[in-house]
């Protein structure tokens, strides 16, 4: 990609428009990964292989 000049704005002023768009895109994945996907992992539903970090009684393998 060319660098951003003013002369490439004037000759084609939708290109900040493309830009936006792509910069939005960027920001959502961004806030997706970072944010929203953990979350949702952590309240996500659990594994028979993850641990059972509520029930200390089933974690230590006595009878409920």
């Amino acid at each position: 990609m060319e660098p951003l000049t003013y002369e490439a704005l004037s000759r084609n002023p939708k290109l900040i428009e493309a830009l936006m768009e792509q910069a939005r895109r960027e920001r959502a994945e961004a806030v997706h990964r970072l944010l929203i996907a953990p979350i949702a992992r952590l309240f996500g539903p659990r594994h028979a292989a993850g641990t059972n970090l509520g029930h200390p009684r089933k974690a230590c393998g006595a009878a409920a």
